[in-house]
């Protein structure tokens, strides 16, 4: 379980358990897909009680979902992504952080995780 205490990982575990509920509310009664993001959101949830979390970060993260289900649901407009995609990449570099209150998760990662989840979910939604 050490392996889940890389910030980096518990970051990717959290996108991939983020992406697989979000496939699960969309197809439901597969089992499959919602059995991986039950496991993956465990194992996140694991990852986030045992490393320091910034809260400021967090919330940014929750705000960055408004403009994506705006852009996904209510106008289909790509301009709303942009917010979005911006919120989700300053969340998730600050999400965790080091014990000197540094960023802990490598920004070229959250940066390209980031506008590939949100572009997968843009077209998959």
């Amino acid at each position: 379980m050490n392996l889940f205490l890389d910030p980096n990982v518990a970051y990717l575990v959290l996108v991939v358990g983020f992406i697989l509920g979000v496939l699960a509310l969309l197809t439901p009664g597969t089992g499959f897909v919602e059995i991986g993001a039950l496991l993956a959101i465990f194992l996140a949830g694991y990852s986030i009680y045992n490393l320091p979390v910034n809260t400021w970060a967090l919330i940014i993260l929750i705000v960055g979902v408004v403009p994506f289900l705006l852009a996904l649901r209510k106008f289909k407009q790509w301009y709303w992504l942009i917010p979005a995609i911006l919120s989700l990449i300053v969340g998730s570099i600050f999400l965790f952080k080091l014990e000197t209150g540094a960023p802990a998760i490598n920004p070229i990662l959250a940066s390209i995780v980031s506008v590939l989840a949100t572009l997968f979910l843009w077209f998959v939604g």
